[in-house]
């Protein structure tokens, strides 16, 4: 009777045309398990012989006689579908990590995206200074190369600039800037000279206050680049929020700013290997006319 039965299951599976390897992935058990049915060594046990009725639409009396003992190959067919079960559960739970991980990258992301938008939008303010003093320290390789003070009120300027080299001398520059008269008055206190100018050289520079910008390295990058758009991209663009500074970092860029008020703190730029340093010090809305008128004893 048992070979009947491998001799039924072996007809059935030919004529649907099925492998041993194919039918035992339909129901779930091994090809080895499959072979041995077919050459009547084992009997399906009860599950197994469900199974295969259910997918070919017959009836069990069709395969095996219910006085035959079955269920030997119970053991065998067992640990197949536990395998399948354990690797589905994985998938499973790869499926579900990877999902959170996603979920929590587009939050990351729209957080990030509202914060470079408010920052791009307090850098515009930049554009409205009509009085502010600013004092600039420029630090190369651990080495003070420049410090630059600024004074500005509408559309006038009294600025200073010093230089310091590496052996030793220094450079001392003060200009007075009249933009809306187009002149500049210039003397060098190194060397003792004075110079007027009825034609101001690169205007753009100066008009609106923009002298500043010269020093702010940044704003370039972010008129051509507007930040916001950056907030998918997890290593282009980090923020940092802590006490009482918002830090950005951009490739090798790191700019320090006051969180409230958003005047920059200091600009550490490393990207051709060597480290430059800009320290900021910004007061608005502290300049006088006194502040910028020149001395006539030059």
């Amino acid at each position: 009777m048992e070979k009947d039965t491998g001799n039924k299951l072996k007809e059935l599976r030919e004529e649907h045309g099925l492998s041993q390897e194919k039918f035992a992935n339909e129901i779930g058990v091994s090809r080895q398990i499959v072979s041995r049915w077919e050459k009547g060594k084992v009997i399906p046990n009860v599950s197994s012989v469900k199974k295969i009725c259910d997918y070919y639409g017959i009836s069990s009396s069709l395969l095996l006689n219910t006085n035959i003992p079955v269920g030997e190959d119970e053991e065998q067919s067992q640990p197949v579908a536990k395998k399948k079960n354990k690797k589905k559960i994985l998938i499973k739970g790869i499926a579900i990590f990877l999902l959170i991980l996603l979920i929590l990258y587009i939050i990351y992301s729209v957080y990030k995206y509202f914060l470079l938008r408010d920052l791009e939008e307090k850098f515009k303010e930049y554009d409205n200074w009509t009085n502010y003093y600013a004092e600039i320290r420029t630090v190369e390789e651990a080495r003070l190369t420049g410090e630059t003070e600024i004074w500005y009120k509408d559309n006038n300027y009294k600025i200073i600039i010093k230089s310091f080299y590496e052996d030793g001398n220094k450079s001392e520059v003060t200009k007075w800037i009249n933009c809306d008269n187009n002149k500049m008055s210039e003397f060098d206190s190194s060397n003792n000279i004075k110079i007027e100018r009825d034609t101001l050289i690169d205007k753009d520079i100066y008009f609106y206050g923009n002298f500043i910008k010269t020093y702010m390295y940044w704003i370039n990058i972010i008129d051509k680049q507007k930040l916001a758009q950056y907030a998918l991209r997890p290593n282009w663009i980090y923020l940092e929020q802590k006490n009482n500074e918002s830090i950005i970092y951009f490739n090798k860029i790191k700019i320090r700013f006051n969180k409230n008020s958003m005047m920059p703190i200091s600009y550490t730029d490393n990207t051709n290997e060597s480290i430059i340093i800009a320290h900021y010090n910004i007061i608005k809305n502290c300049v006088s006319d006194e502040d910028l008128k020149i001395k006539e004893d030059l």
